[in-house]
């Protein structure tokens, strides 16, 4: 990337500036101190990068116009002509980008557009990265070894995009959560309620009321007496019914217990009889148990027996291997045969007369034959066929032979896999034998164990037997005393049968009618009643709507906590960055920036380890880290290697420095303008801020620069 074009108006402390730059590879900007010219920096930052901090109107220079800013900023790119213009007023802020590629012109005008394409262009964090120093801040080097990290990740730019998903799904259903209770809540801050009910006028006044409460108190009292008679004549019936009935239920606790007893003595009985067959019934069971387990091993034993006999019928035959050269051999004789006879027929079939005196020529040695000739030639065919014949009848003897000797073989396979099947299920069953028998041990161990504790069970049933008879002999003597009390007591009440309640019929009448009066006036009081219940309802309905809403506000309010929490979450997960990554990335950075450093100042070797949660950059054979240098210089010079290596990972090409010569003594000032020189070899363009007028005509007459100063002047 190269800067091609800037101009700057009421930005900052810039009120006007512009410039071309197309063919300058180095430039020195210079001014004193408070001028504005790393103001330059930051116009650059947010026409290419969108990169600023606070507000946009924080940069419109008010001493001026006050109307906003402007900047257009041209850029050769990768064969392409950019040019990107930002602006801000106070009708908001406004972006253009025009690309030129190959003579076609695309404009974007859309604020995100326009953002999304230069991200596209310039990847932020890594430009950002690898094209501006300012005064050593924020480099790798300055910042803590825990903060690296993140440092490392920002650059990268990684995007965890599944996890935003579910975040962003979990969003949605919490989002649903609140707007439910937010509709919940609306709904009872709108609800209507029911008006309340007025009282009804009572029937008579209140002092009447009392006065006829007090007379039916009156016949109350008397009721009472006439009650408190009877209920002292039903309690001497009430209490000799009671003894009645507790007479009774002690006969049927007295048959109960006796019947108790008789049952005690039977299970008693049992018990004992139990106790005492316990070690016949243990006897049998360890018995049948034996007979089991015996028989199983029998089982096993006779089928050992059955696969021994099987494995000694299966036992391979041994066989002599087939020798098949006599059979190759006689083929090959048929062979040749088979030719001299197809030879000899061509021969006495071929033969042709050739004049009037012979009878043909013969075809191998083409001299002219006669009758007798040809018999011969026929006789010794004859006897070739012969001759066939036989060696065809011992050909098929042999393969005869070879066909029978295969069939052995294989046979023999078979008996062979049959047996080392039959070897394994032997060697199992012979392992069951084993188990069965130790087996044996153990089931007998636990018959025992099992009979001791049925006995020890036994015994305490027995003893808990013994207690409980003497128990109900006890409670027998007490029933049958209790019994004799209770006929003492029934004799002593000598209570009648019939009671007279005429007195009490009369008050009851009396006290009916003044009741009426009463209840009707009670009555109209009951309604009035639940017209107070009703109005009290109403009230409780409007205080639980109360605290409903109040519990529907803190759920909206813990379900908008939580989805700040996630819409946090969210944001911050986009900042995440796998370590293995950032392993992988510390690799080559590693590399690259050593790389630098052996061309500028052999002296030093750095190394990135990542000890715990922190990225420590280390250097020399006893590993200190680069921040204890001493000298500004070799600072920068570090700042310089790891420059170096993040344009590697996909920088722009342009560097950016401002006052990077603010920390270094004349004494170490040769060594930052060596880094500067191998710098240059790999920027396409390098911009350099400084106050200091030794470096500005340092860089004059070693790198060839373009000298700017603010007041318009410019040199070379």
């Amino acid at each position: 990337m190269k800067i091609t074009y800037l101009e700057i108006h009421n930005f900052g402390a810039i009120s006007s500036f512009k410039k071309n730059f197309e063919d300058e590879d180095f430039i020195t900007i210079s001014a004193p101190n408070g001028t504005g010219k790393s103001t330059l920096f930051k116009a650059i930052r947010l026409a290419l990068f969108d990169d600023y901090s606070g507000n946009l109107e924080d940069y419109v220079n008010w001493d001026q116009d006050g109307s906003g800013f402007s900047i257009k900023c041209g850029v050769l790119h990768q064969g392409m002509s950019i040019l990107s213009h930002v602006s801000f007023s106070s009708d908001g802020s406004f972006r253009k980008l025009e690309v030129v590629t190959n003579g076609k012109t695309k404009k974007y005008e859309q604020v995100n557009t326009v953002k999304n394409k230069l991200n596209e262009l310039f990847p932020k964090a890594i430009s950002l990265a690898s094209s501006f120093v300012l005064q050593r801040s924020q480099s790798l080097i300055e910042i803590n070894p825990a903060d690296r990290n993140e440092f490392l990740k920002k650059i990268m730019d990684l995007e965890f995009k599944d996890q935003i998903k579910t975040l962003e799904i979990e969003e949605i259903e919490i989002q649903k959560l609140v707007d439910k209770d937010g509709v919940l809540l609306s709904a009872l801050d709108n609800k209507a309620y029911a008006d309340e009910k007025q009282q009804v006028e009572l029937p008579h006044t209140s002092e009447d009321q009392r006065r006829l409460e007090a007379e039916i108190k009156q016949v109350d009292r008397n009721l009472i007496l006439a009650e408190k008679e009877k209920e002292d004549y039903e309690k001497k019936i009430q209490e000799r019914n009671n003894y009645i009935s507790q007479k009774d239920k002690n006969s049927n606790d007295l048959i109960r217990i006796k019947s108790d007893i008789e049952t005690n003595q039977k299970d008693l009985k049992d018990k004992q009889d139990s106790l005492e067959g316990l070690p016949s019934t243990k006897n049998r069971e360890i018995d049948q148990k034996k007979s089991e387990i015996d028989s199983k091993i029998l089982e096993y034993q006779n089928s050992i027996k059955e696969i021994e006999q099987e494995i000694l019928q299966n036992r391979p035959k041994r066989i002599v291997k087939f020798d098949t050269c006599n059979l190759d051999e006689i083929t090959g004789t048929i062979r040749v045969y088979n030719s001299k006879v197809e030879s000899f027929e061509s021969a006495i079939s071929t033969t042709k007369p050739n004049t009037p005196n012979t009878k043909g020529t013969c075809p191998q040695c083409l001299q002219s034959i006669d009758e007798s000739h040809i018999q011969l030639l026929s006789d010794e065919l004859s006897q070739l066929k012969q001759e066939l014949q036989k060696l065809n009848l011992e050909k098929t003897k042999l393969e005869k032979e070879k066909r029978l000797h295969e069939e052995s073989v294989e046979q023999n396979e078979h008996k062979k896999e049959k047996t080392a099947s039959l070897t394994s299920n032997l060697n199992v069953t012979q392992e069951k034998i084993k188990s069965v028998e130790e087996s044996k041990i153990d089931a007998l161990n636990r018959i025992d164990e099992i009979f001791k504790s049925k006995e020890s069970v036994i015994k305490q049933e027995i003893i808990s037997l013994e207690k409980e008879k003497q128990l109900n002999h006890k409670s027998i003597q007490n029933i049958e005393l209790g019994i004799g009390d209770l006929d003492k007591k029934i004799e002593n009440l000598n209570v009648e049968d019939i009671y007279d309640d005429t007195i009490s019929d009369s008050l009851s009448q009396k006290k009916q009618s003044i009741g009426e009066s009463i209840a009707s006036y009670l009555a109209v009081l009951g309604e009035n009643t639940k017209i107070d219940y009703f109005n009290e309802a109403l009230e409780k309905e409007k205080k639980y709507d109360i605290a409903k809403s109040k519990e529907l506000k803190k759920n909206l309010e813990k379900n908008s906590e939580n989805l700040a929490v996630i819409q946090e979450t969210k944001r911050t997960i986009k900042k995440d960055f796998p370590l293995f990554v950032i392993s992988a990335l510390k690799g080559a950075m590693e590399a690259d920036a050593n790389e630098f450093l052996q061309s500028v100042y052999p002296k030093f070797k750095l190394q990135l380890k990542q000890i715990r949660n922190g990225l420590y950059i280390v250097f020399g054979p006893k590993e200190a880290d680069v921040k204890t240098l001493s000298s500004g210089a070799e600072g920068n010079l570090f700042n310089f290697a790891f420059l170096y290596a993040f344009s590697k990972q996909g920088g722009t090409g342009c560097l950016f420095l401002d006052e990077i010569d603010s920390y270094v003594d004349e004494k170490n000032s040769d060594l930052l303008f060596s880094a500067l020189g191998e710098l240059k070899k790999h920027y396409e363009q390098i911009m350099v801020i400084s106050h200091k007028f030794s470096v500005k005509e340092k860089l004059k007459n070693e790198f060839k620069s373009t000298v700017i100063n603010f007041n318009g002047e410019e040199s070379k």
